[in-house]
């Protein structure tokens, strides 16, 4: 019942690990709730590459918004699930870490051949990340589909062209 949790995972800056352990405890539990191999060593490598190495051994809670973005990204990818959902991936984090965990994401999708499932009012980054739109008014389908074929289509010049006209 839990070989689900092999293929699946996910990022939400709303959702807070537990605030007094420290985030490698967090880390580690979480890496053996998925039951990743070589844990250690997987959350060594993508803790330097996600460049939350230097507060590993800080309590989760003291760290800061943009912190915790980075580490509960860190922990959504420690299973490399097959279908990534992710809430505001770049919640509280600056330009620069913004654009460094969008080429993140973008890479890992491709590497992994993975399925990233993305929630974001940022249309920018909704843009730069994705292929597929799906725009839901009042719980129902109102787009669906390519961005670049709906952008090109309706001679938009962004993704804020469609929504401005169907405001």
């Amino acid at each position: 019942k839990y070989e689900i949790l092999k293929d699946i995972n996910f990022q939400s800056p709303y959702v807070e690990l537990p605030k007094k352990m420290t985030v490698l405890q967090n880390l580690n539990f979480y890496a053996r709730l998925y039951n990743v191999n070589d844990y250690q060593l997987k959350i060594n490598k993508i803790s330097t590459e996600l460049e939350i190495s230097d507060f590993l051994e800080k309590n989760y809670g003291k760290l800061s918004s943009g912190q915790k973005t980075r580490v509960n990204l860190c922990k959504a990818l420690l299973n490399e699930p097959q279908l990534l959902l992710l809430d505001e991936p770049t919640a509280s984090l600056d330009i620069m870490t913004s654009e460094f965990i969008r080429n993140y994401i973008k890479n890992f999708q491709k590497c992994n051949n993975a399925t990233i499932l993305i929630t974001s009012h940022n249309l920018d980054e909704i843009e730069a990340m994705c292929s597929h739109l799906i725009v839901l008014e009042k719980g129902r389908v109102f787009y669906q589909g390519n961005i670049k074929e709906l952008i090109k289509k309706n001679n938009y010049s962004s993704l804020r062209d469609f929504f401005l006209k169907n405001d």
